[in-house]
């Protein structure tokens, strides 16, 4: 970045959760982190001594891409996700809990295969997500909510999700498990509520949908104002590779 040596730079950090220390950042000159995920602020700021300013940027989605159609749902659950031991561990008690009754297809082997997993997600009533053992919020969250089903997680205020949409958008359950057999079935049982509850959670995608990028742009021309130079933004998969520069100059 020698080059940009007197630019601003923003970085769009997805998971900041893994590092233990944000050195990397304070090397590379970055002047401002953009975190996905809202835990990822409090643990920005747990590791900094360095002054960088960090702020919450949630994710958003192609809500044209990700969009529900007519077709008739299969009326269960289905989880189609990544499941990692001692990670997403609540997405596999769903799957020890709710497959053997047959309230959950088990898909996660496709779980993201080009369009099947988007035709996935129209296909049944409901799909299973959680939030991690470090309290994110995955962007399969916005995914199904978009979708036209319902978001079935765990309950975790540390992770935002009340700050990100309304409590009759998506159906919780505890994270020990002892409610997850009754919030399955209420969603399976009660097609009228679901629909309703489809409904209002795609029309918040749809209302927040231009938030990120309108704060993003903002926060953008506020730092070009402040530096009387063009600012930079990056975005990075992990703290140590980069993935793409969104903006070289405003």
């Amino acid at each position: 970045f020698k080059i940009f040596k007197k630019a601003k730079k923003i970085l769009l950090d997805e998971d900041n959760h893994y590092e233990t220390n944000n050195d990397w950042i304070k090397e590379q000159g970055i002047n401002l982190v953009l975190q996905r995920h809202y835990a990822n602020v409090k643990r920005f700021y747990d590791n900094d001594d360095q002054g960088i300013k960090c702020l919450w940027h949630p994710f958003s989605v192609d809500a044209n891409l990700f969009c529900p159609d007519n077709r008739k749902r299969i009326q269960k659950l289905c989880l189609s996700a990544s499941v990692v031991q001692n990670i997403y561990k609540w997405r596999e008690m769903q799957l020890q809990k709710l497959v053997p009754l047959g309230l959950m297809e088990d898909c996660k082997e496709q779980r993201k295969i080009g369009e099947y997993y988007i035709e996935n997600l129209k296909a049944y009533v409901g799909h299973g997500s959680c939030s991690s053992i470090f309290d994110i919020n995955p962007a399969k969250m916005w995914e199904i909510m978009a979708s036209g089903s319902i978001l079935f997680t765990d309950d975790n205020p540390l992770s935002g999700i009340y700050r990100l949409f309304d409590k009759d958008t998506f159906v919780c359950y505890n994270r020990d498990g002892s409610d997850m057999v009754q919030k399955a079935k209420m969603i399976i049982n009660e097609p009228e509520l679901m629909k309703e509850m489809a409904k209002k959670a795609r029309n918040q995608i749809l209302q927040d949908i231009l938030r990120p990028t309108n704060r993003l742009f903002s926060i953008s021309m506020a730092t070009r104002r402040r530096s009387n130079n063009f600012c930079l933004i990056i975005k990075i998969t992990r703290i140590l590779a980069f993935t793409d520069i969104l903006i070289a100059g405003l």
